[in-house]
């Protein structure tokens, strides 16, 4: 446990300094899926849900996953980054089609 809330720390401190640095806005970050669930295996990825403020274009969107990626993968974490606003996030949270619904359920904060 102690080892998964240091590897917490370092993504959300991470995530929180990419996201300063491109002017983007944080509002939640949500860790889902084998991690969150406690049933991840070596090697497994972290999954995480970004939600922020305001929508995020397409480009930035790229920019900004791609370099918490970079700086995360350094310290040998792989990371599968969903970015969503959070009016995005409140229309189809409780869409079962979507991602969302699941994280937000089974997911835990950052």
């Amino acid at each position: 446990m102690g080892e998964s809330m240091e590897v917490r720390k370092l993504i959300h401190d991470t995530v929180i300094n990419v996201c300063r640095e491109q002017g983007v806005n944080v509002v939640e970050i949500i860790l889902f899926g084998s991690r969150a669930k406690g049933t991840s295996r070596e090697g497994s990825d972290w999954d995480i849900l970004l939600v922020t403020e305001n929508q995020v274009k397409w480009r930035k969107r790229v920019h900004l996953t791609g370099e918490i990626r970079k700086r995360l993968a350094k310290k040998g974490l792989a990371m599968d980054i969903l970015v969503v606003s959070k009016e995005e996030l409140e229309r189809l949270r409780d869409s079962k089609e979507y991602i969302y619904y699941y994280a937000i359920r089974e997911g835990i904060p950052v």
